[in-house]
């Protein structure tokens, strides 16, 4: 199962399918056995940066994912374990 959390430039969350915000990603995550979750951002978007860290997202690694083309040349992964 695929939880896909977006946010925007301007800080903007978009849940897919789902109504609320991230309080029911863990949720969702525990009801289904999840172990963790992952989240790709690109470097210099920096409001999501700063919401993932608040939400206690590990930074792992800066990554070349191969969008460069489209200007988005390096994305900084996250971690989350769910307990």
């Amino acid at each position: 199962m695929m939880i896909l959390l977006i946010i925007s430039q301007r800080g903007q969350i978009i849940l897919d399918g789902k109504k609320g915000v991230y309080p029911t990603i863990d949720d969702e995550a525990k009801a289904n056995n999840i172990k963790s979750i992952r989240l790709d951002v690109f470097r210099k978007n920096i409001p999501a940066i700063k919401l993932y860290e608040s939400f206690r997202y590990e930074y792992l690694d800066t990554i070349d994912e191969g969008y460069s083309m489209y200007g988005l040349d390096l994305f900084r992964i996250y971690e989350k374990i769910i307990k």
